[in-house]
């Protein structure tokens, strides 16, 4: 009897603390005996600290999207992206037939999408690798494969196509036909023969003439991707034969950023607080919390724990707000990032969300945009002393393939209204 009259007062108090959580103090004392007695507070204030860091040498090998292209973005500096990628021989021992002749050759992408400005005009190149890759090796965001100088392939001011098509780069003649007269029995009889000749090919950004401001995604796992040869022989006209790009070709994104002369340079300087922090997807950068010391709280259970963190950008066409954002604990500098351990509790219980989605509010007539991220679980965790590190950092969501940036207001930002800060919600116990 006595456990069922404190589920009730539990679930009066959990009651009366959804309709009066912005108000702080004690409860319950009414109700519950003196050695039962304990308290529901709310805590609204800034209480880690965060810098700014670099989110470099992400692992590129098996995502599905590549970025191509450069960004010349007035706060967040210069951004490059090029694509390293093995090609695939579909068919083992290929006869392109007598008197083969080739009409011509593309290097095919399939495209996704574009970030930045949709008007600029992309030059791009195309060079063949002298260094082999492989599909088993990790590469990174920073890893480069040396390559022949020689062009083999370009396309000069290639407008922004429509979604969900492909790009067409035009490939020398010399190369196609170079392709087109290797032999079912020397270097396209197998894979490793054609692979140590073929070790794969290089996409650039031509920069000669200084950055776009253009960066397209294109899909690399389908079958749309690959560079195709059109030819005739003495029997057909209008042969093609593909040699793809896909799940099993080793791929990697060299992704670069200048920040020189910009406003970030400063706040990347250690030990340089800044009332304003960067976000930047691409490998650009990250933001470092440490987390609170809830010791002078006493002894509480934490309820609920979220991160809350508002946009000073604008949400423009050039420049888009991401779509979410995510916390990583720190693991050590081999190992990088983890999840956190509130995104496990997500799989176990489907209405939990952890959050970091953009979030759009009107506050006195303007609109706020946040990012509000559940970290309940892991607060407990480093109120408990169970991580080795209570640091985590916040990066935009899927950063090695997103090119997406934002400027958020730091825990130092004159407008306290607007400061990154952690609302923690606990019981407190007597």
């Amino acid at each position: 009897m006595k456990l069922m009259s404190k589920l009730v007062v539990l679930l009066v108090i959990a009651s009366y603390f959804l309709t009066n959580c912005n108000t702080p103090g004690t409860i319950g004392s009414e109700i519950l005996p003196n050695q039962d007695k304990f308290y529901v507070s709310f805590s609204d204030t800034t209480v880690f600290d965060a810098s700014q860091e670099t989110d470099d040498s992400l692992v590129t090998s098996w995502q599905t999207n590549y970025l191509l292209g450069t960004l010349n973005d007035p706060v967040f500096g210069k951004t490059y992206a090029g694509i390293f990628a093995q090609l695939q021989l579909p068919l083992l021992s290929v006869d392109f037939g007598a008197g083969r002749q080739l009409d011509s050759a593309v290097l095919i992408l399939n495209y996704k999408g574009q970030y930045g400005n949709a008007d600029a005009l992309q030059n791009l190149l195309v060079y063949q690798l002298n260094e082999s890759m492989n599909l088993d090796i990790e590469n990174r965001s920073n890893d480069k494969f040396m390559i022949n100088p020689i062009e083999i392939g370009r396309i000069n001011n290639l407008k922004t196509p429509d979604k969900d098509t492909t790009i067409a780069i035009p490939i020398n003649n010399s190369f196609g036909n170079w392709l087109l007269n290797q032999t079912a029995d020397g270097n396209f009889s197998n894979t490793a023969a054609f692979m140590s000749v073929v070790k794969g090919i290089y996409i650039a950004p031509d920069t000669s003439e200084g950055f776009s401001n253009n960066m397209m995604t294109i899909d690399l796992s389908s079958t749309l991707s690959g560079l195709k040869l059109y030819f005739h022989n003495n029997t057909s006209d209008s042969l093609s034969y593909t040699f793809f790009i896909n799940v099993v070709s080793s791929k990697s994104n060299l992704l670069t950023h200048q920040y020189s002369g910009t406003e970030i340079a400063p706040a990347l300087q250690q030990g340089n607080p800044s009332d304003t922090l960067y976000l930047q997807g691409a490998a650009g950068l990250r933001i470092r919390l440490k987390m609170p010391d809830l010791s002078k709280l006493g002894h509480i259970a934490i309820n609920k724990a979220q991160i809350v963190a508002t946009v000073l950008t604008d949400n423009d066409s050039t420049y888009a707000m991401p779509s979410k954002i995510v916390p990583r604990v720190v693991v050590d500098s081999v190992n990088g990032f983890a999840s956190i351990s509130d995104e496990s509790l997500g799989l176990i219980f489907t209405t939990y969300d952890i959050g970091g989605d953009l979030q759009k509010q009107t506050k006195n007539g303007v609109d706020v945009y946040q990012y509000v991220i559940n970290l309940s679980k892991h607060l407990y965790q480093v109120q408990n002393g169970m991580l080795d590190t209570n640091d985590i950092v916040l990066k935009i969501n899927k950063s090695s393939s997103n090119p997406g940036r934002i400027m958020i207001a730091g825990p130092h930002y004159p407008d306290p209204d607007k400061r990154l800060h952690l609302n923690i919600i606990y019981t407190k116990f007597k």
